[in-house]
C-alpha cells in the first residue's frame, strides 16, 4: 500500500526513527530534568516544562525564596531552566559550602555568559586562573589604597548633596534613585578608569553605554538561562547590550594605551585601580584581555550594587524618621557639617554601621549567588552530586522569620555587638563569605557611609505623596526598583 501512493517502506523506517529520535531527545533534554530532584528524594517546587522553577509567579525571584524556605526547609531543590540547582539557606552548611569545602565549592556557574571581550572577569573566572586575578587585585582595595581615592569620593559626595538640594528646589522633590547611580558611577568610573565624568566625554559616553546595558531588554537573558547554548544566536536581542559592552571595552583600551604612553614618559602618578592593572601587566601578572574584562565588571559591578545599596538607605531613612534623627545625631556629635570628613572617622560612627547593615539586610543588592561543585560531596548528611550548581538565596536567608524576628521591619538594633554575637555569622551575606565573597566591599561600604555623611549634615530625608510604599522591587542583575524612589527633602 505505502509502494503503491509512492512512499517507500526504506522511507518509512527513516522517518519513523527520526520522529522517534526526536521524541527521546526532547523527553531527555526537557522532561527528564523535571523528574531529576524526585529521584533523589530532596523536595522542592514543582518544575515547569521549559522554564523549569525560577520563573514561576510562586517560587521565582526574591520573594520565591522566602516561600520556598518556609515550605521546603533549609535545603532543597529548583530547576534553572533545565539546568537542576540545589537551594542551601542553613548557615551552618553555608559556612561549609563558602569556607570549610571551599576547594569543592571555588567555581561559580556560568548561569549566562559574558561576551567575548570582557569574559576573563573575576565573576567568571575558575580555578588557577581565579586565584592570580584576585591575589594581583587584593592590594587594590585596602586601606591604604582607598585612602588614596578618598578626595574623589569626598567630590563625588559634595556633588551628590548639590544635586539633591537644586532638584528638591525646582520640583519639591528627588528621584534619591537616580542621583544615587549617579554618584556610584561618578566613584567607580574615577576609581576605576581614573577618569572624571562631569570634565571627559569618554566617561559621560560610558555612563551612558552602562545605562543601556542594565535597561535593555531580558529576553535573550531568559532564553539563554533555558538553552545556554542558544544565547550568542541571539545578537537580535542582545544588540544594544552587546554595543554597550564594546564601546566600554573600547573606551578601556584606549585609557590602557594612553596610560603605558604616560608610563613610559614618566607623566604618571595616579594609583587608581587601572594604573595597578596596569603594572601588574608589566610584571607579567595580566594581560589586556584581563585588565579589560576586570574594568568592565568593576565598572558595572561597583555601580549598580553600591547606588541601589545607597537608595535603598536612603529610602529606609525616609521613611523612618526616628532611626533618621539617631543617625544625624550620631553625626553631629561625631563629625559635624564642616568636618573634615575622612576615612577614619567611619570607625567612630557605629550607629551609621548598623543603619547600613541592616539596610543591606532588607535589600541586598546581589539576592542570590551560586557556586558549582568540582566532586560530589556530602553536606550535613545530604549528598550533592558532582557538576551541581548551588545556589544561595540571600534574600531568603535575610528574610527568614527564624533567623531574623519580623524580617521585614527596619531595626537597626539587631547589629549591635551583642545581637551579632547572638546569630550564626553566615545568616548575614550581602557580600556573600570566605575567600570567593565581594572583593570591592571595602570600596562599596566606605563609598556609601560616606554619602550617607554628607547627605545628613545637610539635609534630612522625608517621603512624599509619591514615595512608594511599600516599595516595588524587581529582581534583575541585581536587586533594584522599576522606576525610581522618589523622595522629599528638607534643608538643615
Amino acid at each position: 500500500m505505502l509502494e503503491f501512493i509512492g512512499i517507500s517502506t526504506h522511507t518509512v523506517a527513516i522517518a519513523s526513527i527520526t520522529i522517534l529520535s526526536l521524541i527521546f531527545a526532547f523527553y531527555q533534554y526537557f522532561v527528564r530534568p523535571l523528574y531529576y530532584f524526585q529521584k533523589l528524594n530532596i523536595p522542592g517546587p514543582k518544575p515547569s516544562l521549559f522554564f523549569g522553577t525560577v520563573f514561576t509567579k510562586e517560587y521565582g525571584g526574591h520573594l520565591g525564596q522566602v516561600r520556598c524556605i518556609k515550605k521546603y526547609g533549609k535545603f532543597y531543590s529548583g530547576l534553572l531552566g533545565l539546568k537542576p540547582v540545589v537551594i542551601i539557606s542553613d548557615p551552618e552548611m553555608l559556612k561549609e559550602v563558602l569556607v570549610k569545602q571551599f576547594s569543592n565549592f571555588s567555581n561559580r556557574f556560568d548561569v549566562i555568559p559574558f561576551d567575548p571581550a570582557v569574559s576573563r572577569n573575576l565573576l567568571a573566572i575558575k580555578d588557577d586562573d581565579w586565584k592570580r586575578i584576585r591575589s594581583v587585585l587584593i592590594p587594590t582595595f585596602s586601606a591604604t589604597k582607598l585612602k588614596q581615592i578618598e578626595p574623589i569620593i569626598i567630590d563625588a559626595c559634595d556633588t551628590l548633596v548639590g544635586k539633591i538640594i537644586k532638584e528638591n528646589r525646582e520640583n519639591g522633590k528627588v528621584n534619591i534613585w537616580k542621583l544615587c547611580g549617579e554618584y556610584s558611577m561618578e566613584v567607580i568610573m574615577a576609581a576605576a578608569f581614573g577618569v572624571h565624568v562631569a570634565d571627559d566625554a569618554r566617561g559621560q559616553k560610558v555612563c551612558k553605554a552602562a545605562a543601556i546595558f542594565f535597561s535593555s531588554s531580558d529576553i535573550a537573558l531568559l532564553i539563554a538561562s533555558v538553552v545556554p547554548s542558544l544565547y550568542h544566536f541571539l545578537s537580535f536581542l542582545t544588540r544594544n547590550r552587546t554595543n554597550a559592552v564594546n564601546h566600554i571595552v573600547q573606551v578601556a583600551r584606549a585609557v590602557i594605551a594612553e596610560r603605558r604612553r604616560n608610563l613610559q614618559n614618566g607623566l604618571t602618578n595616579r594609583r587608581d585601580l587601572l594604573q595597578l592593572m596596569i603594572e601588574a601587566a608589566e610584571n607579567g601578572k595580566l594581560t589586556d584581555d584581563e585588565i579589560v574584562s576586570q574594568s568592565f565588571i568593576f565598572l558595572l559591578a561597583g555601580y549598580e550594587t553600591t547606588s541601589n545599596a545607597l537608595g535603598y538607605t536612603s529610602y529606609l531613612l525616609a521613611l523612618n524618621p526616628q532611626v533618621q534623627q539617631r543617625l544625624i545625631d550620631e553625626i553631629d556629635e561625631k563629625c559635624p557639617k564642616g568636618t573634615n570628613l575622612t576615612i577614619e572617622l567611619l570607625s567612630e560612627l557605629p550607629y551609621l554601621d548598623m543603619v547600613f547593615n541592616e539596610s543591606l539586610r532588607i535589600y541586598p543588592p546581589a539576592y542570590i549567588v551560586n557556586r558549582v561543585t568540582k566532586h560530589e560531596t556530602v553536606i550535613d548528611e545530604v549528598k550533592i552530586p558532582q557538576d551541581m550548581m548551588v545556589a544561595i538565596p540571600i534574600y531568603g536567608i535575610h528574610h527568614n522569620d527564624e533567623l531574623w524576628p519580623d524580617p521585614e521591619k527596619f531595626i537597626p538594633e539587631r547589629f549591635t555587638p551583642e545581637e551579632k554575637a547572638k546569630r550564626h555569622p553566615f545568616a548575614y551575606l550581602p557580600f556573600g563569605n570566605g575567600p570567593r565573597n565581594c572583593i570591592g566591599m571595602r570600596l562599596a561600604i566606605t563609598e556609601a557611609k560616606l554619602a550617607l555623611i554628607k547627605i545628613l549634615q545637610n539635609i534630612v530625608l522625608e517621603p512624599v505623596k509619591e514615595t512608594p510604599i511599600p516599595l516595588e522591587v524587581e529582581p534583575k542583575f541585581t536587586l533594584s526598583v522599576a522606576n525610581g524612589v522618589i523622595i522629599g527633602v528638607k534643608e538643615r
